[in-house]
């Protein structure tokens, strides 16, 4: 078997970069052939993939967190359908919420890679977002409101870890605004005063939030979250549902399934695909129904 790695060096704070040598050897255990692309950052891997003629390989290797996934799931997209290879993932990033979906375990870079030579493919959704600023495809899962600003102050933390999120939640909950927003979805449309929307392909954001319990990674839909308008105290009593996926069955809660959304806010919203900070409402999302293969443990 002979893999392309995209290997991002510098994720989970550089601690990938120590375990080249392991994963080395790992892949040597396992009879995989790899050509490693070290990239600097996660920009590097898409610009790697987008200019690589994949048909020579039996699949795409990402070595990172969802940041480096995003550009690899990103270039592979660009690409013609019958140009698409496999995609493989080892885990170490700070959240590796995809990689639950998936049944890969974070940081277990042995067992991601025995996952690999046993080559058991699952189709996956991927969902694609356009707005002023283009077009991007996420895998995870895309939001915005109080979501993205969580995630803006947890990368400011990462230093700190999986608590980065939690930290990120009660700083945020201090400057809490709603904001107003319409949806139209599937010949639907509601307008709602909200704290922030997600629309998730998966189950899980961050590093152990379960954002959309009943989300199923293939089934062609994407499973919409909503916080409406609430207090602060009841946000910051209500958080610990979130890592069971409780947090749903409250009345300020409000969730549906949708293959496809229209967007729009009173004022622009950053969003938030997977994890990264990229591009502003008013946002059109698509869902891709089982578009690309992926290694699954």
């Amino acid at each position: 078997m002979k893999s392309l790695v995209v290997y991002n060096k510098y994720a989970s704070r550089n601690k990938a970069g120590k375990l080249v040598d392991k994963i080395r050897s790992s892949f040597d255990k396992y009879s995989i052939s790899p050509e490693m692309f070290f990239a600097d950052n996660a920009q590097q891997a898409f610009q790697h993939i987008s200019n690589t003629d994949l048909k020579k390989y039996d699949n795409v290797v990402c070595v990172g967190g969802d940041g480096t996934l995003f550009q690899v799931i990103n270039a592979s997209m660009n690409k013609e359908v019958a140009e698409r290879i496999p995609i493989g993932l080892i885990p170490i990033g700070t959240g590796n919420a995809f990689a639950r979906d998936v049944n890969l375990t974070a940081n277990n870079y042995d067992s991601a890679i025995s996952a690999i030579s046993k080559f058991n493919t699952r189709k996956i959704d991927i969902g694609k977002f356009t707005n002023s600023d283009g077009s991007h495809y996420f895998s995870n899962i895309i939001g915005f409101g109080f979501v993205t600003d969580v995630a803006q102050t947890a990368n400011k933390l990462k230093v700190l870890g999986k608590i980065s999120y939690t930290l990120g939640v009660v700083y945020h909950v201090a400057f809490l605004k709603p904001f107003n927003i319409t949806v139209e979805y599937d010949g639907k449309k509601i307008d709602r005063e909200i704290i922030f929307i997600e629309i998730s392909n998966t189950r899980y954001t961050g590093s152990d939030f379960i954002m959309a319990p009943n989300a199923v990674i293939d089934d062609g839909l994407f499973d919409v979250t909503i916080l409406t308008k609430t207090s602060r105290g009841r946000i910051l009593r209500s958080l610990p549902k979130i890592f069971t996926g409780a947090h749903i069955h409250l009345d300020v809660v409000e969730t549906f399934r949708a293959s496809s959304l229209k967007i729009s806010t009173t004022d622009p919203k950053a969003l938030t695909p997977d994890g990264e900070i990229l591009g502003t409402t008013p946002i059109e999302i698509e869902c891709y129904p089982c578009a690309i293969d992926f290694i699954v443990g």
